[in-house]
């Protein structure tokens, strides 16, 4: 595949070393110095694009992508106000789509643990629940898309739940989320049921960024010759 990278920081990096050690080139490294040639990939000189970049720009990095009908992949999170538009947009211009809030494998299946543990939790009477996210201080979204994607996860068993709040107690069948902000922290995620009793948790501890990174170069991969919108849970397999 030839692959444009969008979002040449510390994640775009590791992305090529990944795509380069599985056999791929590199059309593309777009960052802000660069930005004008966005508007240059195409499907002649580029296979698909994998866009890491952050919640101010992905949605007009995608628009341009999509409306340009090329196929993506998006790590971005923060702006998925703007998702079902885009989907959209892949879909009128017959290209394919897919956005996680996290492409490793190692917590895609932190997800489906998560909805396990809630089902053996749900009819346990007295144990509230919350989620604990920690990411390192550059991280511009709070909380992270990975801790909403979780507790979007654990509501669809908890049906109280409708929503989340940020570093407050539960109000109103929100879920809280306490997010921390920590100097060199990959992310860690963790899913919390306590009473006066006990505690009774589930954590992923990233150590790096190359499951995430690795996670988009699988999913480039299943991607850049289909049509349509994707999850990362069916391109991992991981429907059931």
């Amino acid at each position: 595949m030839k692959v444009a990278i969008i979002g040449y920081g510390k994640m775009g990096k590791i992305i090529e070393g990944f795509l380069i050690e599985r056999g791929h080139s590199i059309s593309f490294k777009i960052d802000k110095e660069n930005f004008h040639q966005l508007k240059d990939i195409n499907r002649e000189n580029t296979d698909v694009c994998i866009e890491f970049t952050g919640p101010n720009s992905a949605k007009a990095n995608l628009e341009i992508l999509v409306g340009n009908g090329m196929p993506v992949v998006c790590g971005s999170t923060g702006w998925y106000s703007e998702l079902t538009f885009i989907q959209e947009l892949a879909v009128k211009n017959d290209t394919s789509f897919v956005a996680a809030s996290n492409f490793s494998i190692g917590v895609n299946l932190f997800f489906e643990a998560a909805k396990d543990l809630s089902k053996i939790m749900k009819n346990q009477d007295g144990y509230g629940v919350s989620i604990r996210e920690t990411h390192h201080t550059q991280k511009l979204d709070a909380p992270s898309g990975t801790a909403i994607t979780l507790s979007e996860e654990v509501s669809s068993v908890l049906e109280q739940f409708d929503g989340f709040s940020l570093n407050e107690e539960a109000v109103d069948a929100k879920m809280p989320i306490y997010a921390l902000r920590e100097e060199d922290v990959p992310g860690t995620h963790e899913l919390v049921f306590r009473n006066e009793i006990d505690e009774i948790s589930l954590k992923h501890i990233a150590f790096n960024r190359n499951g995430f990174a690795l996670g988009a170069v699988v999913a480039a991969e299943y991607i850049f010759d289909k049509k349509g919108v994707f999850t990362i849970r069916e391109i991992l397999k991981l429907i059931g």
